[in-house]
């Protein structure tokens, strides 16, 4: 093994020298980057091969190993790039179809990993880990909300989630939410002897979402998201709808998305316009910038949400996220949390660590500030809220 490391080293030294000087062939380009596989030397690899793709030399192995230096390296869109064009000329590359699977679940893109494992044949699944049907990830949260108004109670909230493969390309997304807290309404303010009511405010939600890859860049979305409101003894049935698109590439995922909903006997629409970039190729870089504009009892809003993450260290992503604008009956992530609260929200902005505590379980961590308005007697005042959950990946 030693002495053939060496052959291979002296191989690369001796084209590489040759090559300074001339254009590079189709056979030095095949030869040193086989060779440079061979070693392990991934930066080489990636230079020999983006100069012989520059000068026009261009084959599926060429582009297969600049695609695993990439991928060895950590950089998946980068790989995705070119296993896309290895697909473009043989879609039945199945080397290519497999690890475009794996690049999109290291950057938890799971439809579009669907997509290219729906390509390969039953003997990859088996090999490969990947099942066509069965749970995906199944996790808790629970949020304590702190605000510093005499007249709010501390609010709890509780989700439980689970998504899971119907089919392989058909993913399903479920959750049962619990919301609670306690408000004094005050009356009769201007008599002298102001009356203090507390209401019970409870909410249960039911939530699902489905996604579909047409194909490996168009992924269609469909949500139902119903609450059941009471407040001060009053029940209120609440209905939401979700139809949206997801345009991916390797470095980035731009999505629009049209919510219809009845809240509280309020009939609102927000369209929304979202953005996320991932610089590296990975996870240890990304942004999300969202757009939404909200259209209810004849008036317009607009708010802006910008998220940004990092891997900080071995097992720790830090994200901070900073959302402009009222959020009053405002929806967010994809509908799966709605701002629907008796006071509404006119400025959020938190942090999120996340910690992976073993291989297929997540831990995340969250603090959020918002500057909230008393619907009753419009003065502000601050709520702070801390979140923990737990996600298990199958």
């Amino acid at each position: 093994m030693v002495f053939r490391k060496l052959i291979l080293l002296l191989l690369v030294v001796a084209l590489s020298e040759n090559t300074k000087a001339q254009q590079i062939t189709y056979d030095k380009a095949d030869s040193m980057t086989y060779a440079q596989y061979m070693l392990g030397n991934w930066k080489d690899l990636k230079a020999t091969g983006e100069n012989a793709l520059k000068q026009g030399v261009d084959f599926p192995y060429l582009r297969l190993r600049i695609a695993y230096a990439n991928f060895v390296e950590g950089n998946y869109s980068a790989a995705l790039n070119q296993y896309k064009q290895v697909l473009k000329n043989d879609s039945f590359n199945e080397t290519a179809r497999l690890y475009s699977y794996w690049c999109y679940e290291y950057l938890n893109r799971n439809d579009e990993a669907s997509y290219h494992a729906s390509k390969l044949r039953d003997s990859f699944f088996i090999n490969s880990g990947i099942k066509p049907f069965g749970l995906l990830r199944v996790g808790v949260e629970s949020s304590y909300k702190m605000p510093d108004d005499v007249l709010r109670n501390p609010g709890a909230y509780y989700r439980f989630h689970l998504s899971n493969r119907l089919f392989l390309k058909l993913k399903l997304e479920q959750a049962m939410s619990l919301y609670k807290q306690q408000l004094t309404i005050r009356s009769n303010l201007n008599s002298g002897n102001p009356r203090l009511t507390l209401n019970d405010n409870q909410q249960v939600e039911y939530y699902g979402k489905l996604s579909y890859p047409i194909n490996s860049s168009l992924i269609l979305l469909g949500a139902y998201h119903y609450l059941n409101n009471d407040f001060g003894g009053t029940t209120y049935q609440n209905h939401i709808g979700l139809g949206g698109l997801t345009y991916s590439m390797p470095y980035y995922e731009i999505q629009g998305d049209v919510n219809l909903s009845s809240l509280a006997g309020v009939n609102v629409k927000q369209y929304n316009a979202g953005l996320t970039i991932y610089p590296k190729g990975n996870l240890n870089l990304y942004t999300v910038l969202r757009v939404s504009v909200q259209n209810q009892a004849a008036s317009n809003q607009i708010v802006f949400t910008q998220v940004a993450g990092s891997k900080i260290a071995k097992f720790l992503w830090l994200e901070a996220n900073v959302t402009l604008g009222k959020l009053n009956n405002y929806l967010d992530a994809d509908a799966v949390y709605v701002y629907n609260s008796i006071d509404p929200s006119l400025f959020k902005a938190g942090s999120t660590a996340f910690i992976p505590l073993k291989l297929k379980l997540l831990l995340h961590l969250n603090y959020t500030y918002e500057q909230k308005e008393n619907a009753y007697e419009l003065y502000t005042y601050n709520q702070h809220s801390i979140t923990g959950g737990l996600t298990w990946k199958f």
